[in-house]
Protein backbone atom coordinates (compact mmCIF):
# COMPACT_ATOMS: atom_id res chain seq x y z
CA UNK A 1 0.00 0.00 0.00
CA UNK A 2 2.98 2.65 0.48
CA UNK A 3 4.16 1.88 -2.36
CA UNK A 4 1.04 2.39 -4.35
CA UNK A 5 0.56 5.57 -2.51
CA UNK A 6 4.04 6.87 -3.86
CA UNK A 7 6.03 6.89 -0.97
CA UNK A 8 9.70 6.29 -2.27
CA UNK A 9 11.36 6.19 1.33
CA UNK A 10 11.10 5.30 4.68
CA UNK A 11 13.79 6.89 7.37
CA UNK A 12 15.11 4.26 10.17
CA UNK A 13 17.25 2.65 12.16
CA UNK A 14 17.06 -1.23 11.59
CA UNK A 15 16.14 -3.45 14.73
CA UNK A 16 15.37 -7.32 15.32
CA UNK A 17 11.26 -6.16 15.02
CA UNK A 18 11.66 -4.38 11.83
CA UNK A 19 12.98 -7.55 9.76
CA UNK A 20 10.15 -8.24 8.38
CA UNK A 21 9.58 -4.67 7.24
CA UNK A 22 13.21 -4.66 5.75
CA UNK A 23 12.63 -8.12 4.28
CA UNK A 24 9.49 -7.05 2.58
CA UNK A 25 11.48 -3.57 1.23
CA UNK A 26 13.75 -5.99 -0.01
CA UNK A 27 11.47 -6.68 -2.53
CA UNK A 28 9.63 -3.54 -2.95
CA UNK A 29 11.06 -0.22 -4.79
CA UNK A 30 11.16 1.83 -1.39
CA UNK A 31 14.51 2.83 -0.75
CA UNK A 32 15.56 2.54 3.27
CA UNK A 33 17.42 5.47 4.27
CA UNK A 34 19.47 4.43 7.20
CA UNK A 35 20.10 7.48 10.20
CA UNK A 36 22.64 7.23 13.00
CA UNK A 37 20.05 8.28 15.85
CA UNK A 38 15.88 7.50 15.49
CA UNK A 39 15.28 10.42 16.17
CA UNK A 40 16.89 11.70 13.04
CA UNK A 41 14.48 9.13 11.29
CA UNK A 42 11.26 11.09 12.68
CA UNK A 43 12.90 14.37 11.78
CA UNK A 44 13.68 13.61 8.42
CA UNK A 45 10.58 12.50 7.50
CA UNK A 46 9.11 15.46 8.62
CA UNK A 47 11.39 17.44 6.35
CA UNK A 48 10.42 15.77 3.76
CA UNK A 49 6.89 16.10 4.55
CA UNK A 50 7.58 19.88 4.54
CA UNK A 51 9.23 20.31 1.58
CA UNK A 52 6.85 18.31 -0.99
CA UNK A 53 3.36 17.75 0.65
CA UNK A 54 3.03 14.43 0.33
CA UNK A 55 3.31 11.19 2.62
CA UNK A 56 6.38 11.10 4.52
CA UNK A 57 7.44 7.53 6.36
CA UNK A 58 9.69 6.91 9.17
CA UNK A 59 10.34 3.55 11.49
CA UNK A 60 11.26 2.64 14.85
CA UNK A 61 11.80 -0.61 17.05
CA UNK A 62 10.80 -1.49 20.14
CA UNK A 63 11.31 0.40 23.39
CA UNK A 64 13.79 3.14 23.12
CA UNK A 65 13.38 2.65 19.42
CA UNK A 66 10.05 4.23 19.33
CA UNK A 67 10.69 6.53 21.67
CA UNK A 68 13.09 8.37 20.51
CA UNK A 69 10.48 9.50 17.67
CA UNK A 70 8.58 11.92 19.99
CA UNK A 71 10.45 15.17 19.36
CA UNK A 72 10.50 14.33 15.65
CA UNK A 73 7.35 13.34 15.71
CA UNK A 74 6.12 16.80 17.56
CA UNK A 75 7.53 18.74 14.91
CA UNK A 76 5.45 17.22 12.20
CA UNK A 77 2.95 17.46 14.37
CA UNK A 78 3.33 21.21 14.99
CA UNK A 79 4.06 21.81 11.66
CA UNK A 80 0.88 19.85 10.27
CA UNK A 81 3.27 17.99 8.03
CA UNK A 82 2.37 14.79 6.38
CA UNK A 83 3.89 11.86 8.36
CA UNK A 84 3.27 8.39 8.83
CA UNK A 85 5.34 6.67 12.23
CA UNK A 86 5.61 3.00 12.05
CA UNK A 87 6.77 1.33 15.49
CA UNK A 88 7.88 -2.24 16.01
CA UNK A 89 6.63 -4.41 18.94
CA UNK A 90 7.35 -7.48 20.43
CA UNK A 91 5.15 -10.35 19.54
CA UNK A 92 1.74 -10.74 20.28
CA UNK A 93 2.66 -13.71 22.83
CA UNK A 94 5.07 -11.49 24.79
CA UNK A 95 2.93 -8.37 25.35
CA UNK A 96 1.60 -7.88 29.03
CA UNK A 97 3.97 -9.56 30.68
CA UNK A 98 6.81 -7.08 31.37
CA UNK A 99 8.86 -8.06 28.96
CA UNK A 100 12.31 -6.88 28.13
CA UNK A 101 11.78 -3.10 26.24
CA UNK A 102 8.27 -3.41 26.30
CA UNK A 103 6.30 0.06 26.34
CA UNK A 104 2.73 0.85 24.64
CA UNK A 105 3.01 3.53 22.18
CA UNK A 106 -0.53 4.08 21.73
CA UNK A 107 -0.31 5.62 24.76
CA UNK A 108 3.17 7.20 24.42
CA UNK A 109 1.99 8.36 20.74
CA UNK A 110 -1.66 9.78 21.37
CA UNK A 111 -1.15 13.12 22.40
CA UNK A 112 0.77 13.88 19.27
CA UNK A 113 -1.08 11.39 16.36
CA UNK A 114 -4.15 12.49 14.59
CA UNK A 115 -4.54 8.44 14.91
CA UNK A 116 -3.36 5.80 16.29
CA UNK A 117 -3.42 2.34 16.60
CA UNK A 118 -1.72 -1.42 16.78
CA UNK A 119 -2.30 -3.65 14.12
CA UNK A 120 -3.27 -7.39 16.17
CA UNK A 121 -3.95 -9.36 13.00
CA UNK A 122 -3.02 -9.36 9.42
CA UNK A 123 -6.09 -9.32 8.03
CA UNK A 124 -6.92 -6.27 10.01
CA UNK A 125 -3.78 -4.63 7.98
CA UNK A 126 -4.87 -3.45 4.81
CA UNK A 127 -8.07 -1.29 6.50
CA UNK A 128 -5.47 0.25 9.19
CA UNK A 129 -2.87 1.52 7.37
CA UNK A 130 -5.89 2.81 4.70
CA UNK A 131 -7.27 4.93 7.61
CA UNK A 132 -4.28 6.06 8.86
CA UNK A 133 -2.63 7.54 5.51
CA UNK A 134 -6.26 9.14 5.30
CA UNK A 135 -6.14 10.51 8.62
CA UNK A 136 -3.06 12.28 7.71
CA UNK A 137 -3.98 13.78 4.32
CA UNK A 138 -7.16 14.72 5.99
CA UNK A 139 -5.76 16.13 8.90
CA UNK A 140 -2.45 17.03 7.38
CA UNK A 141 -0.42 15.82 10.33
CA UNK A 142 1.00 12.67 12.01
CA UNK A 143 -0.54 9.07 11.80
CA UNK A 144 1.26 6.25 14.14
CA UNK A 145 1.00 2.23 13.70
CA UNK A 146 2.43 -0.37 16.34
CA UNK A 147 2.81 -3.33 14.52
CA UNK A 148 3.85 -6.44 16.31
CA UNK A 149 6.98 -8.63 15.01
CA UNK A 150 4.66 -11.35 14.52
CA UNK A 151 2.24 -9.36 13.02
CA UNK A 152 3.74 -7.63 10.13
CA UNK A 153 5.62 -11.13 9.22
CA UNK A 154 2.54 -12.73 8.40
CA UNK A 155 0.72 -12.81 4.99
CA UNK A 156 -2.21 -10.98 4.55
CA UNK A 157 -4.92 -12.02 1.95
CA UNK A 158 -6.79 -10.00 0.15
CA UNK A 159 -6.35 -6.84 -2.12
CA UNK A 160 -5.65 -3.44 -1.14
CA UNK A 161 -8.78 -1.60 -1.85
CA UNK A 162 -9.15 2.21 -2.28
CA UNK A 163 -5.72 3.04 -2.81
CA UNK A 164 -6.98 5.60 -5.51
CA UNK A 165 -8.40 7.58 -2.71
CA UNK A 166 -5.44 8.55 -0.49
CA UNK A 167 -3.97 12.00 -1.56
CA UNK A 168 -3.41 15.12 -0.47
CA UNK A 169 -6.51 16.82 0.07
CA UNK A 170 -7.21 19.43 -3.18
CA UNK A 171 -7.29 23.19 -3.05
CA UNK A 172 -11.20 24.93 -2.94
CA UNK A 173 -12.15 28.22 -3.16
CA UNK A 174 -14.29 30.67 -0.74
CA UNK A 175 -17.76 30.70 -1.59
CA UNK A 176 -18.95 33.60 -3.31
CA UNK A 177 -20.71 35.12 -0.63
CA UNK A 178 -17.44 35.61 1.43
CA UNK A 179 -15.80 36.96 -1.51
CA UNK A 180 -17.88 39.42 -1.28
CA UNK A 181 -17.86 40.35 2.41
CA UNK A 182 -13.95 40.38 2.00
CA UNK A 183 -14.10 42.45 -1.20
CA UNK A 184 -16.49 45.11 0.70
CA UNK A 185 -14.12 45.62 3.88
CA UNK A 186 -10.82 45.81 1.53
CA UNK A 187 -12.42 48.13 -0.77
CA UNK A 188 -13.81 50.63 2.85
CA UNK A 189 -10.60 50.44 4.15
CA UNK A 190 -7.58 53.31 2.69
CA UNK A 191 -4.42 50.91 4.12
CA UNK A 192 -4.52 47.20 3.71
CA UNK A 193 -1.55 44.79 4.63
CA UNK A 194 -1.16 41.19 3.66
CA UNK A 195 -0.18 38.80 5.79
CA UNK A 196 1.23 35.29 3.70
CA UNK A 197 1.56 32.04 6.28
CA UNK A 198 3.03 28.71 4.73
CA UNK A 199 -0.88 27.93 3.13
CA UNK A 200 0.63 30.43 0.37
CA UNK A 201 2.93 28.60 -1.29
CA UNK A 202 2.42 28.55 -4.82
CA UNK A 203 0.58 31.91 -5.10
CA UNK A 204 3.97 34.23 -5.76
CA UNK A 205 2.12 35.76 -8.48
CA UNK A 206 -1.28 36.24 -7.12
CA UNK A 207 0.25 37.61 -4.04
CA UNK A 208 1.62 40.00 -5.74
CA UNK A 209 -0.88 41.30 -8.36
CA UNK A 210 -3.32 42.34 -5.19
CA UNK A 211 -0.55 43.94 -3.66
CA UNK A 212 0.03 46.18 -6.60
CA UNK A 213 -3.67 46.67 -6.74
CA UNK A 214 -4.31 47.52 -3.14
CA UNK A 215 -0.78 49.34 -2.66
CA UNK A 216 -0.67 46.51 0.15
CA UNK A 217 2.88 45.77 1.83
CA UNK A 218 2.91 41.89 2.11
CA UNK A 219 4.37 40.39 5.27
CA UNK A 220 5.12 36.95 5.85
CA UNK A 221 5.34 34.48 8.71
CA UNK A 222 8.48 32.44 9.12
CA UNK A 223 6.67 29.29 7.26
CA UNK A 224 6.12 32.09 4.51
CA UNK A 225 9.30 33.40 4.30
CA UNK A 226 10.09 31.67 0.87
CA UNK A 227 7.64 32.34 -1.00
CA UNK A 228 9.18 34.71 -2.73
CA UNK A 229 12.40 36.85 -3.29
CA UNK A 230 14.03 38.80 -0.11
CA UNK A 231 14.72 41.92 -2.25
CA UNK A 232 10.90 41.62 -4.25
CA UNK A 233 9.79 45.49 -3.22
CA UNK A 234 6.83 44.16 -2.04
CA UNK A 235 8.22 41.96 0.38
CA UNK A 236 8.70 43.79 3.26
CA UNK A 237 9.70 41.74 5.75
CA UNK A 238 8.96 38.84 8.98
CA UNK A 239 6.96 39.71 11.88
CA UNK A 240 7.45 38.86 15.34
CA UNK A 241 10.90 38.97 17.59
CA UNK A 242 12.97 37.95 14.52
CA UNK A 243 10.55 40.31 12.30
CA UNK A 244 11.68 43.91 11.65
CA UNK A 245 10.33 47.18 12.94
CA UNK A 246 8.73 48.03 9.53
CA UNK A 247 6.45 45.04 9.80
CA UNK A 248 5.16 45.50 13.04
CA UNK A 249 4.63 49.44 12.91
CA UNK A 250 2.29 48.42 9.61
CA UNK A 251 0.61 45.70 11.21
CA UNK A 252 -0.51 48.11 14.12
CA UNK A 253 -0.91 50.96 12.08
CA UNK A 254 -3.04 49.82 8.95
CA UNK A 255 -6.64 50.06 8.33
CA UNK A 256 -7.39 45.62 7.44
CA UNK A 257 -4.65 42.83 8.16
CA UNK A 258 -5.36 40.16 5.65
CA UNK A 259 -4.31 36.97 6.92
CA UNK A 260 -3.96 34.19 4.34
CA UNK A 261 -3.09 30.72 5.34
CA UNK A 262 -1.11 31.82 8.38
CA UNK A 263 -1.99 30.85 11.86
CA UNK A 264 0.63 32.82 12.89
CA UNK A 265 0.77 32.08 17.30
CA UNK A 266 2.40 35.15 19.25
CA UNK A 267 -0.74 37.20 19.52
CA UNK A 268 0.99 40.38 21.34
CA UNK A 269 2.27 41.29 17.28
CA UNK A 270 -0.98 40.91 16.05
CA UNK A 271 -3.49 44.03 16.26
CA UNK A 272 -5.63 44.14 19.20
CA UNK A 273 -8.03 46.48 17.63
CA UNK A 274 -8.94 47.13 13.90
CA UNK A 275 -10.24 45.18 11.38
CA UNK A 276 -8.12 41.37 10.77
CA UNK A 277 -10.09 39.46 7.77
CA UNK A 278 -8.52 35.62 7.95
CA UNK A 279 -8.60 33.27 4.99
CA UNK A 280 -7.60 29.62 5.63
CA UNK A 281 -8.05 26.13 4.50
CA UNK A 282 -8.90 24.99 7.96
CA UNK A 283 -11.91 26.86 9.85
CA UNK A 284 -10.20 25.86 13.38
CA UNK A 285 -7.68 28.15 13.15
CA UNK A 286 -9.96 31.42 11.91
CA UNK A 287 -10.12 34.05 14.70
CA UNK A 288 -8.24 32.54 17.33
CA UNK A 289 -5.30 34.48 17.36
CA UNK A 290 -6.09 37.89 17.30
CA UNK A 291 -9.65 39.57 17.46
CA UNK A 292 -11.25 38.85 14.11
CA UNK A 293 -14.40 40.58 12.38
CA UNK A 294 -14.43 38.34 9.56
CA UNK A 295 -12.93 34.22 9.31
CA UNK A 296 -12.82 33.03 5.61
CA UNK A 297 -12.67 29.07 4.72
CA UNK A 298 -11.02 28.46 1.59
CA UNK A 299 -6.97 27.98 0.10
CA UNK A 300 -4.71 30.89 -0.54
CA UNK A 301 -4.75 29.96 -4.53
CA UNK A 302 -8.25 29.97 -5.71
CA UNK A 303 -9.57 32.49 -3.22
CA UNK A 304 -6.96 34.94 -4.40
CA UNK A 305 -7.96 34.18 -7.77
CA UNK A 306 -11.31 34.90 -7.39
CA UNK A 307 -11.14 38.09 -5.19
CA UNK A 308 -8.91 39.48 -7.70
CA UNK A 309 -11.88 39.25 -9.80
CA UNK A 310 -13.79 41.61 -7.22
CA UNK A 311 -11.76 44.09 -5.60
CA UNK A 312 -10.94 47.82 -6.44
CA UNK A 313 -7.74 49.27 -7.37
CA UNK A 314 -6.46 51.51 -4.98
CA UNK A 315 -4.08 54.94 -6.02
CA UNK A 316 -3.38 56.14 -2.54
CA UNK A 317 0.21 54.99 -2.26
CA UNK A 318 1.30 57.04 1.11
CA UNK A 319 0.80 54.15 3.27
CA UNK A 320 2.87 51.72 1.13
CA UNK A 321 5.69 54.84 1.17
CA UNK A 322 6.00 54.73 4.75
CA UNK A 323 6.61 51.58 5.23
CA UNK A 324 8.57 50.93 2.04
CA UNK A 325 11.06 53.91 3.66
CA UNK A 326 11.28 51.79 7.13
CA UNK A 327 12.03 48.81 5.63
CA UNK A 328 15.29 50.68 3.83
CA UNK A 329 16.06 52.14 6.88
CA UNK A 330 15.89 48.53 8.32
CA UNK A 331 17.86 47.00 5.92
CA UNK A 332 20.42 49.53 5.85
CA UNK A 333 21.26 48.72 9.85
CA UNK A 334 21.03 44.90 9.32
CA UNK A 335 24.15 45.72 6.33
CA UNK A 336 26.17 47.64 8.89
CA UNK A 337 25.94 45.04 11.00
CA UNK A 338 26.62 42.34 8.49
CA UNK A 339 29.38 43.98 7.01
CA UNK A 340 32.44 41.64 7.74
CA UNK A 341 34.97 45.32 8.61
CA UNK A 342 32.65 45.41 11.13
CA UNK A 343 35.33 44.25 13.29
CA UNK A 344 38.85 43.38 13.23
CA UNK A 345 38.68 40.39 16.06
CA UNK A 346 36.00 39.04 16.45
CA UNK A 347 33.01 37.46 14.24
CA UNK A 348 29.49 38.77 14.63
CA UNK A 349 26.54 36.82 14.12
CA UNK A 350 25.17 38.77 11.58
CA UNK A 351 28.32 38.34 9.61
CA UNK A 352 28.42 34.82 9.14
CA UNK A 353 24.73 34.84 7.82
CA UNK A 354 25.35 36.94 5.28
CA UNK A 355 28.07 35.37 4.24
CA UNK A 356 26.62 31.76 3.99
CA UNK A 357 23.57 33.78 2.13
CA UNK A 358 25.84 35.29 -0.36
CA UNK A 359 27.55 31.76 -0.85
CA UNK A 360 25.04 29.15 -0.99
CA UNK A 361 23.56 27.96 -4.32
CA UNK A 362 20.20 29.40 -5.60
CA UNK A 363 17.97 25.81 -4.27
CA UNK A 364 19.80 25.88 -1.33
CA UNK A 365 17.14 24.71 1.64
CA UNK A 366 18.07 26.37 4.80
CA UNK A 367 17.15 25.36 8.76
CA UNK A 368 17.21 26.95 11.30
CA UNK A 369 16.45 27.47 15.14
CA UNK A 370 15.59 30.67 16.95
CA UNK A 371 15.84 31.82 20.86
CA UNK A 372 17.46 34.21 22.99
CA UNK A 373 19.45 33.13 25.91
CA UNK A 374 19.48 35.53 29.12
CA UNK A 375 23.32 36.46 30.15
CA UNK A 376 22.63 36.44 33.65
CA UNK A 377 21.78 32.60 33.50
CA UNK A 378 24.73 31.98 31.68
CA UNK A 379 26.32 30.09 34.92
CA UNK A 380 23.71 27.21 35.26
CA UNK A 381 23.29 26.81 31.14
CA UNK A 382 26.86 27.07 29.30
CA UNK A 383 29.00 24.52 28.48
CA UNK A 384 32.38 24.50 27.03
CA UNK A 385 32.04 23.76 23.28
CA UNK A 386 33.69 20.96 21.81
CA UNK A 387 35.75 20.86 18.82
CA UNK A 388 32.79 21.22 16.37
CA UNK A 389 35.51 20.51 13.51
CA UNK A 390 36.93 17.64 15.15
CA UNK A 391 33.20 16.25 15.76
CA UNK A 392 32.64 16.72 12.04
CA UNK A 393 35.52 14.40 11.13
CA UNK A 394 35.24 12.18 14.00
CA UNK A 395 31.75 11.64 12.52
CA UNK A 396 32.77 10.70 8.52
CA UNK A 397 32.20 14.68 7.47
CA UNK A 398 34.87 17.39 6.94
CA UNK A 399 35.28 20.14 9.56
CA UNK A 400 36.35 23.82 9.44
CA UNK A 401 36.87 26.66 12.02
CA UNK A 402 36.42 29.99 11.48
CA UNK A 403 37.50 32.02 14.99
CA UNK A 404 38.36 35.54 12.76
CA UNK A 405 36.65 37.61 10.32
CA UNK A 406 39.40 36.35 7.73
CA UNK A 407 38.93 33.55 7.97
CA UNK A 408 35.01 32.87 7.37
CA UNK A 409 34.53 33.07 4.07
CA UNK A 410 37.31 30.71 3.36
CA UNK A 411 36.01 28.32 5.69
CA UNK A 412 32.34 28.53 4.19
CA UNK A 413 33.48 28.35 0.55
CA UNK A 414 35.42 24.83 1.83
CA UNK A 415 32.53 23.54 3.09
CA UNK A 416 30.05 24.58 0.37
CA UNK A 417 32.33 22.95 -1.76
CA UNK A 418 32.67 19.15 0.18
CA UNK A 419 30.34 16.22 -1.49
CA UNK A 420 29.28 15.41 1.64
CA UNK A 421 28.20 16.76 5.15
CA UNK A 422 30.14 19.54 6.56
CA UNK A 423 30.03 21.49 9.75
CA UNK A 424 31.96 25.57 9.92
CA UNK A 425 32.44 26.42 13.41
CA UNK A 426 31.89 30.05 13.17
CA UNK A 427 33.02 31.70 16.77
CA UNK A 428 30.75 34.29 17.16
CA UNK A 429 30.75 37.54 19.63
CA UNK A 430 28.61 35.79 22.46
CA UNK A 431 26.60 38.93 23.65
CA UNK A 432 25.49 40.23 20.53
CA UNK A 433 21.66 41.51 21.25
CA UNK A 434 19.28 40.67 19.01
CA UNK A 435 17.61 43.31 16.79
CA UNK A 436 14.03 43.57 18.42
CA UNK A 437 11.01 44.85 16.25
CA UNK A 438 9.04 46.22 18.77
CA UNK A 439 10.37 47.40 22.76
CA UNK A 440 7.42 47.60 24.89
CA UNK A 441 7.69 49.08 28.87
CA UNK A 442 7.96 45.33 30.05
CA UNK A 443 10.80 44.17 27.94
CA UNK A 444 12.58 46.98 28.56
CA UNK A 445 12.55 46.22 32.67
CA UNK A 446 13.46 42.87 31.69
CA UNK A 447 16.27 43.62 29.31
CA UNK A 448 17.62 46.40 31.94
CA UNK A 449 16.99 43.90 34.90
CA UNK A 450 19.25 41.35 32.84
CA UNK A 451 22.03 43.80 31.72
CA UNK A 452 21.95 44.60 35.68
CA UNK A 453 22.80 41.35 36.57
CA UNK A 454 25.28 40.71 34.03
CA UNK A 455 27.47 43.57 35.37
CA UNK A 456 26.70 42.31 38.77
CA UNK A 457 27.87 38.42 37.89
CA UNK A 458 31.02 40.09 36.07
CA UNK A 459 32.04 41.82 39.18
CA UNK A 460 31.37 39.12 41.65
CA UNK A 461 31.27 36.32 40.38
CA UNK A 462 28.04 35.00 41.59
Amino acid sequence: MLEQTGVKQIFGLIGDSLNPIADALRRSNIEWVGVRHKEGAALAAAGQAKLTGQLAVFAGTTGPGSTHLVAGLYEANRDHAPVLALSGDMPRKMQGIDFFQTTQPDLLFRDVSLYTEAITSPEQAPGVFHQAIATVYAGRGVAHLTLPQDVIAARADGELSSVATLKPRPEFAASDEDIAKITRRIDHADSVVIMCGGGCHGAADLLRTLSDRLKAPLIHSVKGKDIMPYDDPRWMGGIGMIGTRAVYNAIMGCDLLLMVGADYPYSNFLPSKGTVIQIDERPQVLGRRAPTVLGVTGSARPTLKLLLDEVAAKTNTHFWGRVTQERQKWEEMLDEQANIARSEDRIHPQVVARAVSDLAKPDAIFVFDTGVGLPPFREGIEFPNPDFAALASACGGHGFTAQQPGELKAALAEAFAIDGPAIVDAVVAANELPNLPHIDLDMIGHFAVAKIKEAVLAVTGR
